[in-house]
């Protein structure tokens, strides 16, 4: 049949009572050592330490939901310091050939739990601008041994959790920033269940979205506390390459 324009009377005279349709699947697509796959190697759990709280698993298949869900559970328990380590692998390639490729990988997968100060990091400095007035009052980190030529170095840290170190923020909302350990300096309680809104910037417009930058992990026993305490509030953050780096001369038109 060429045209879908049809009618009734004519089908008639070709179909008759009795007759049957068959619909066959015509596989028009590539032959299998022609198509590609995706394969994820998640382990077999057999390295579970004594943090694991019960054995992992995947997650997979519909649901009532805008994708299709793939994931991978581990369950356990962590205390403030500890990190959980998981090394996966995605193998890519001819659908005939990815699983034996993926299961040279199985063996190579891991999973752990660290406490603060078992890897340890580079060291992160934190500046401040040299001469400048406390209405200046901008700070910036440098990884590594590098001298600020620019700045006043105010203390020293780590790029990798240690013992006695949170994480310090730099965080901007609107135009107005702060310099701290506490994530939450700008975030309003909810007037219902008062936990915290971080995406919202306390008493402005919603339309303001806070924004973090992670500096380091810096020591909370130490002169360092003292330091970030008085910095807090209204102290911003500059980007390193130019905070340490001005240029010599002002460009000229």
């Amino acid at each position: 049949m060429d045209s879908l324009n049809y009618t009734v009377d004519y089908l008639n005279t070709i179909l008759r009572a009795g007759d049957s349709l068959t619909v066959q699947w015509a596989d028009f697509g590539l032959p299998v050592e022609d198509n590609l796959a995706l394969s994820f190697v998640h382990g077999i759990d057999s390295d579970r330490g004594s943090w694991s709280t019960g054995k992992g698993r995947i997650r997979r298949g519909l649901a009532a939901r805008d994708f299709t869900v793939y994931t991978r559970n581990a369950f356990m328990k962590l205390v403030p310091g500890q990190s959980y380590q998981n090394t996966q692998y995605v193998v890519s390639g001819r659908l005939v050939d990815v699983e034996q490729r993926a299961k040279q990988y199985v063996s190579q997968t891991f999973q752990n739990v660290v406490d603060a100060g078992d890897i340890a990091g580079r060291v992160i400095t934190l500046w401040r601008q040299d001469n400048a007035s406390d209405s200046d009052n901008i700070y910036t980190a440098v990884v590594g041994n590098s001298t600020c030529t620019n700045g006043v170095l105010i203390c020293t840290g780590s790029t990798t959790p240690q013992q006695q170190h949170l994480p310090l923020y730099a965080i901007e909302c609107g135009n107005i920033s702060y310099i701290g350990f506490n994530a939450y300096f700008f975030s309003p309680l909810d007037s219902v269940d008062h936990t915290k809104q971080p995406w919202i910037c306390d008493g402005m417009d919603v339309s303001i979205r806070p924004s973090w930058t992670m500096l380091g992990f810096f020591p909370t026993v130490n002169e360092c506390t003292a330091v970030i305490d008085e910095i807090s509030e209204y102290a911003y953050y500059s980007d390193s390459e130019l905070f340490c780096n001005p240029p010599t001369a002002q460009p000229t038109l």
